[in-house]
């Protein structure tokens, strides 16, 4: 989505520096001289704020998408730690079922990356593993058991909280709208103060919009937190389940 807008963006600076050199009658260079490039600070400063709120969202959210993600794989850790202390056959049962879920993971992720993942499909596997362990009755095992259903309690409410994360996380047409208004505002008035010097007008509106394409992009990269990028939040400490479950 980011990108899209970036590369509006772009147009916008061509579409600015044409706009003076083409203008119509009685909107030549001598109207032009009359802005004042006191004009360009305050529409600096509210970029800048964009931006920054912009950045402050996705940033935010890649953290938190980072945290559930932990918390997730430390409580699933250790359920399977745990699952020594069971029955035998009832402790492979259980790291059968947490391998299986683990296996589901790629599948849900790139679901999450559609935003198309929701919590009516819960995971078989880990629903399964919490059904056992629910069920299991030794007088012997109470506490084991009793931690690793706390543990897969954790891990369904982390695993809950990021597929809400991954419905919410990104910024949405909008809010990128009002970052790419808000630049062209200034490469439009940068190029109307600078409409005297053609050679200087196209300097500083590509000097203005390299900053402006290299700050938005670095907020498109976290847009989307469980994109499959290199800045994205990927399912590896939850995948490295199924061989801590000899799967």
């Amino acid at each position: 989505m980011g990108y899209l807008f970036i590369g509006l963006l772009l147009a916008g600076a061509v579409a600015a520096v044409l706009a003076t050199r083409l203008s119509v009658r009685g909107w030549g260079p001598p109207t032009f001289a009359q802005v004042s490039a006191v004009t360009l600070t305050p529409l600096s400063v509210v970029f800048g704020f964009t931006v920054a709120f912009l950045a402050a969202q996705v940033w935010g959210s890649w953290d938190r998408a980072v945290g559930f993600v932990g918390q997730e794989a430390s409580a699933l850790q250790e359920s399977v730690v745990l699952a020594d202390a069971l029955d035998p056959a009832l402790g492979r049962a259980l790291r059968a079922d947490l391998a299986t879920y683990a296996a589901s993971l790629p599948a849900e992720w790139r679901a999450m990356e559609g935003r198309t993942e929701t919590l009516r499909a819960p995971s078989a596997g880990l629903m399964q593993a919490l059904h056992r362990v629910a069920t299991y009755r030794a007088p012997n095992a109470a506490a084991a058991t009793d931690r690793i259903l706390a543990s897969l309690d954790a891990a369904l409410d982390a695993r809950r909280h990021r597929i809400l994360l991954s419905e919410t996380g990104a910024l949405g047409p909008g809010r990128w709208l009002a970052a790419t208004i808000l630049a062209m505002c200034l490469q439009l008035t940068i190029a109307m103060v600078h409409a005297h010097d053609r050679r200087a007008q196209v300097l500083t509106v590509a000097v203005f919009t390299v900053a402006a394409v290299t700050a938005l992009a670095m907020v498109a990269a976290f847009d989307q937190p469980f994109r499959a990028t290199p800045a994205g939040v990927q399912p590896h400490a939850l995948l490295e389940l199924a061989a801590a479950s000899g799967a």
